[in-house]
C-alpha cells in the first residue's frame, strides 16, 4: 500500500479500530468488518437519494451526509487506514473520506447495472411484446371508429334530401305536370278568345283542351310502351 498522503491525521499508537469505524483500503481482510458491513449498507439506503439528486450540489450533500453519519458513530475514528510503512493508524481527511464514499457509491451502481443486465433479457422481450400487442389494439380501436364513421355516412345518404333541399321528381311526373300546365295555359287564352267573342278561338281551346285531358288520362309516354 502507498504511503499516506496529506490530508490523513495519524491517530494514537494504540489506537485499534472499533466497530463502528469503516477501514479503507484495497485488501480485503477488513471487509467484513463491522464498520465496513455498517458502511455497505448506508450506501445501498443513500443510493436512491444519489439517483435522484438532478445536480452536482445535491450528489455532493449527499456525500457529505454520509461521511458525517459514520463519524458522528465514532468521534474518535471514522474511516481510518492503516500506514504499513510504519503500522501505524490515520484517520481520513474529509477530502479523502469522500473520496472513499464517492468511490462506494460507484461501485454500487455499477453491481446495480450488472444486476439488471443479468435479470433484464427476457424482461425486455416481455416488455417489447407487450409494446406491440398495446400498439396493435390502438390500432384495431381507430380502424373501428373510421368504419362507424363512413356507415354513418352512407346510411344518411340513404334517407333521402334533407331539410330545406329540394327532392328531384321523377321524369313521368315531370311530363305529367308539363301536360297539365299547358293546359291550364291554352284554357286561360281561350277565356280571353271567348272575351273577344271569336269562335274560331273557341273550337282551338276545346280542342286543344280534350288532346291535354286525353293525355293525362293515358299517363306519360314511357308508361304507354
Amino acid at each position: 500500500m502507498a504511503p499516506l498522503t496529506t490530508g490523513c491525521k495519524p491517530l494514537p499508537d494504540d489506537f485499534s479500530p472499533s466497530p463502528e469505524d469503516v477501514i479503507c483500503g484495497r485488501s480485503r481482510e477488513f471487509f467484513h468488518h463491522d464498520g465496513n458491513t455498517f458502511f455497505r449498507k448506508l450506501i445501498d439506503d443513500c443510493l436512491p437519494r444519489y439517483i435522484r439528486a438532478r445536480t452536482k450540489f445535491d450528489k455532493s450533500e449527499t456525500i457529505a451526509m454520509i461521511v458525517d453519519i459514520v463519524e458522528s458513530k465514532s468521534p474518535g475514528g471514522g474511516f481510518v487506514r492503516k500506514d504499513i510503512a510504519s503500522g501505524k493508524w490515520h484517520r481520513l481527511g474529509e477530502a479523502p473520506a469522500r473520496d472513499k464514499v464517492g468511490h462506494a457509491i460507484r461501485k454500487a451502481l455499477r453491481d446495480m447495472k450488472d444486476a439488471g443486465e443479468a435479470q433484464g433479457g427476457s424482461q425486455a422481450a416481455s416488455s417489447i411484446q407487450h409494446r406491440l400487442i398495446k400498439q396493435q389494439e390502438e390500432k384495431a380501436v381507430i380502424a373501428k371508429k373510421r368504419n362507424l364513421a363512413v356507415g354513418g355516412q352512407k346510411h344518411h345518404h340513404h334517407h333521402g334530401p334533407r331539410n330545406g333541399s329540394v327532392a328531384v321528381a321523377p321524369d313521368g311526373v315531370k311530363r305529367q305536370k308539363s301536360v297539365a300546365m299547358t293546359a291550364n295555359r291554352n284554357a286561360a287564352a281561350g277565356v280571353l278568345d271567348e272575351e273577344d267573342g271569336s269562335a274560331e278561338g273557341s273550337e282551338q281551346r276545346q280542342t286543344i283542351t280534350g288532346v291535354a285531358q286525353h293525355r293525362l288520362r293515358e299517363g306519360p309516354p314511357s308508361a304507354r310502351f
